[in-house]
């Protein structure tokens, strides 16, 4: 063959192979992704091949939505790629979500000449669409560096107050480039810790204690699931209820009270108010279900002078026999005056209809009524608010138009009296209509509603005591309010001045949440910085949806649960006992009785003395959120960067395993607390009062470490603005700036975390190293013992790297899962050394939740064969009085 021939056949097979190795690829998940607003790390779930199903609310696929903040808010997503790429196409998908509203208009826009600008517009749209694929192609394959998916339009919004911005459920771009090739799993080196097998055990509790004395394992249900109006209670027909708790070792019964009878007032069993204020929302309830086709009203299990009830108090027999099988139980109840649909009043406020929740007379004085039937009939606690309790905010214009207001010669009735506008301009000696005009004067009127609703719960609480001093006051607030100004209440306020003992909430789904499965996380530290006695329940969700049928994956079952109790949860209740056991191939049921029968054998090894090592103290402002959410309501995608930015730094700790206590800045009395901890971390503090400054330079002087994030202090308390930001005349508080816009998770992380870990030193608890895997861990302390957490979010095996900084001495491993406990080994090495336990490595199974328990032995008892000695809490430790203990506590601290 000719040199020319060679030459000709050579380019004809470099085309040939140019052909077959460039072709359509999906680069998506290849690029750098960033988006305005933040959406955290949540922002991988866009290009992840996997298309969310809304119905199951799938933890692990779900969209990364942007935060709700009560006003539509435009979203863009801009992808950076390693070099420059001939892009042919896009295809995305848009969910159909309630609250949100789809995107109808959009541009497409690419960054030709790398500079960052966007400067094509490759494709624009304005009858964009949801519920299905939207594909856009171009004629030719376009060169560019990046794309930018831009929302510029969108549907007209649903009712309801609570809006956000446009699902997109995934993202694909395709380019002119080969497939990526497929990464090889990580392979296990010879630093992996292992079960011993003769040494595994099935997992058992024998935990015996008083039912308040235990983790509360905590099912919500329903009166009218043990018993019918006009029958006799009968211990002997719910024994088999009875035994299905006891089985699943539930000791506390969270019940909806109310039992639905014939729509009749001359039924033989039904009591009936004798106050004419009361009766008239009774007869008003019934007539309106009359009118709109119900043949039922829901009435109490025993007789009330406030609400429709039943002749005899059958609900203090239900009490009794939940006490014989150590149960405790706590009602939900809403305060009065009942509402006609199940959003209307309390929850959502109607001068028109309703006297105000905040100072009238009539809900007081009812609502305290109604309330002490309960204590009276025997239960052990009340969720102040009833079921997912959240306040709208009050409208003060008309408040006292009601018709319950009018006495028949058109006069106001005292029980209308005061009005919440009265008490406002009284207590601030700010005119009501001024909120309207100054960004200061609203958030003084939502300081007076945050206070005025803290100040009734606190009357109910003070009534409950009397009658049981006892009585566990919670509540079951909604989760997750991101418009709070508008719609929700400050946890910081109601457990302090709302006197609430344990605060609890229900954090349903997290298809509202940018943090994804750190949604459960955040909210109970929230929950517990809050909370007076630093305790938290959160009521989980079971079902997709409230569909009976299950989960596809169990992982969404006990996943949420055991994030929870890693964090530092003290309860923990899933909704609703009917949904359980539907006999389907995915009940939630046989899950919900593992998870609890795993946390009693905890308990057996000392779960509540146990707690999160004091390393970092986060200092979390609700204020800061609420009152720059009022100075930027115009611009939506700003008003959230401050609520944006305390959940990123949150979810930074999470995600790196640095566990940390959380404090509020808005509640002074209690932020004395960070002086014990290395490190104080303050995200955005927007609102800072001047009485917390003391506090910081005690924190200071005492060797504490301070850095603040982006913000200094602004304004106060009550959002006026000071003249120069308060941390600027602060010395010994390190400031860290960061930019939200146009970033992702990565970037921030690594711009927080570097500081965060100079700033510990070597008195970080726990390393941790999962690489790009979704791995959740974190470490709770008792002395020189530790429990490590882990859960595998992901589909496949993972190899964990995790260390602690132990004193010198030899220490057991123990893993404990939800079926079994082992004892782990390193290669021959049974009993493993503090520098073994320095950095090792495990491998969680898909989606397995695992916790290691580390203890030291004794040398005593180890030369004598045994493998590990126990004290009173029953954890793997040296007893209180051994010098050792003293020691490697001392070695921990330094």
């Amino acid at each position: 063959m000719n040199p020319r021939s060679t030459v000709i056949l050579l380019a004809c097979l470099m085309f040939h192979f140019s052909q077959w190795a460039a072709s359509d690829t999906n680069i998506a998940a290849r690029s750098e992704i960033r988006s305005t607003p933040y959406v955290g790390s949540s922002i991988d779930y866009l290009v992840d091949g996997k298309l969310a199903d809304p119905a199951d609310n799938s933890l692990v696929m779900t969209a990364p939505l942007p935060v709700r903040v009560g006003s539509i808010m435009p979203v863009q997503y801009e992808f950076r790629f390693a070099r420059k790429l001939p892009i042919t196409r896009i295809r995305f998908y848009q969910h159909t979500c309630e609250g949100r509203q789809a995107a109808t208009g959009y541009a497409i826009e690419l960054d030709t000449s790398g500079d960052g600008r966007f400067d094509t517009v490759a494709f624009t749209e304005d009858k964009g669409r949801a519920g299905t694929w939207i594909e856009h192609r171009w004629p030719m394959p376009i060169d560019a560096f990046g794309l930018r998916f831009r929302t510029t339009a969108f549907a007209t919004p649903s009712e309801g107050p609570n809006y956000g911005g446009a699902a997109i459920g995934e993202f694909e771009i395709y380019a002119d480039v080969p497939p990526a090739p497929n990464k090889s799993k990580a392979t296990l080196t010879s630093a992996d810790l292992t079960e011993i097998p003769k040494m595994r055990k099935r997992l058992s509790a024998t935990t015996v204690k008083p039912w308040r004395k235990q983790f509360q394992r905590g099912l919500v249900g329903s009166m009218w699931q043990f018993w019918s109006a006009g029958s006799d209670y009968s211990e002997r027909a719910n024994a088999a209820n009875l035994a299905l708790l006891k089985r699943m070792r539930v000791n506390r019964y969270w019940l909806n009270a109310g039992v639905f009878v014939e729509n009749n007032p001359s039924l033989p069993y039904l009591t009936l108010p004798r106050n004419v204020e009361y009766r008239y929302f009774v007869d008003r309830q019934m007539e309106y279900r009359r009118k709109s086709g119900s043949k039922s009203i829901k009435i109490l299990p025993f007789p009330s002078e406030v609400v429709a009830g039943y002749k005899e108090n059958v609900l203090a027999q239900f009490v009794t026999q939940m006490h014989k099988s150590n149960i405790g139980v706590i009602v939900n109840e809403f305060p009065l005056p009942y509402g006609l649909a199940g959003w209307d009043f309390p929850r959502v406020a109607d001068s028109k209809e309703y006297p105000c929740i905040l100072s009238s007379t009539f809900v007081r004085d009812a609502s305290t009524a109604l309330y002490r039937e309960f204590m009276r009939a025997g239960v052990d606690g009340i969720a102040l608010g009833g079921d997912e309790f959240f306040f709208h905010s009050h409208d003060a214009k008309d408040e006292q138009s009601a018709p319950v207001c009018r006495a028949s010669n058109g006069m106001v009735k005292a029980i209308c009296k005061p009005t919440c506008r009265d008490l406002f301009e009284k207590e601030t000696g700010i005119d009501y209509e001024a909120r309207e005009k100054s960004f200061a004067s609203a958030a003084r009127w939502k300081t007076f509603e945050y206070r005025q609703l803290a100040t009734l719960f606190a009357g109910y609480t003070n009534m409950m005591k009397s009658v049981n001093p006892n009585a566990i006051v919670t509540s079951l607030f909604r989760s997750g309010e991101e418009n709070r100004p508008a719609y929700g209440v400050a946890y910081d306020v109601m457990g302090t001045s709302g006197a609430i003992d344990e605060m609890s909430s229900n954090p349903y789904w997290t298809g509202d949440s940018h943090l994804g499965h750190y949604f459960f996380a955040n909210e109970t530290k929230k929950l517990i910085g809050a909370s007076r006695s630093r305790t938290a329940v959160v009521t989980l969700q079971p079902t997709p949806n409230f569909d009976p049928h299950g989960y596809k994956n169990p992982i969404m079952v006990y996943g949420p649960a055991f994030s929870a109790l890693m964090h530092g949860v003290s309860g923990i209740n899933f909704y609703e006992q009917d949904y359980l056991f539907k006999g389907d191939q995915n009940d939630a049921g046989p899950w919900i009785e593992k998870f609890f029968n795993f946390t009693a054998a905890l308990e057996d090894r000392g779960l509540a003395d146990y707690h999160a090592p004091k390393s970092v103290a986060l200092i979390y402002s609700r204020a800061s959120e609420d009152w720059w959410q009022l100075d930027h309501k115009r611009d939506p995608v700003k008003a959230a960067s401050v609520i944006l930015c305390q959940s990123a730094v949150m979810e930074v700790l999470f995600k790196n395993a640095i566990p940390f206590d959380l404090y509020y800045l808005d509640q002074p009395a209690t932020l004395s607390a960070i002086r014990d901890y290395p490190l104080a971390v303050m995200p955005c503090p927007y609102s800072i009062a001047t009485t917390t400054l003391p506090i910081l330079r005690d924190a200071i002087a005492r060797g504490v470490k301070i850095v603040s994030i982006e913000n200094q202090g602004e304004v106060n308390e009550f959002g006026a603005r000071y003249d120069v930001p308060l941390l600027d005349r602060e010395s010994g508080i390190q400031h860290l700036p960061i930019d939200l816009i146009r970033t992702n998770y990565r970037e921030l992380s690594q711009r927080i975390m570097p500081t965060l870990l100079s700033e510990l030193g070597d008195r970080r608890p726990l390393t941790f190293d999962a690489g790009d895997a979704d791995v959740e861990c974190s470490v709770r302390v008792n002395d020189a013992a530790h429990l490590i957490f882990c859960l595998n979010w992901e589909q496949h095996p993972v190899s964990v790297e995790l260390g602690l900084r132990l004193a010198p001495g030899r220490y057991s491993l123990i893993s404990i899962s939800f079926e079994t406990t082992a004892e782990m080994s390193l290669k021959d090495k049974p009993k493993l050394t503090a520098s073994d336990l320095k950095r090792f490595r495990i491998t969680l199974a898909p989606n397995e939740a695992k916790t290691l328990s580390v203890g030291p032995i004794m040398e005593k008892q180890a030369r004598n064969g045994s493998q590990h000695t126990t004290h009173k809490s029953g954890v793997n430790q040296f007893p209180k009085t051994d010098a050792r203990a003293t020691r490697g506590l001392e070695f921990a601290r330094r």
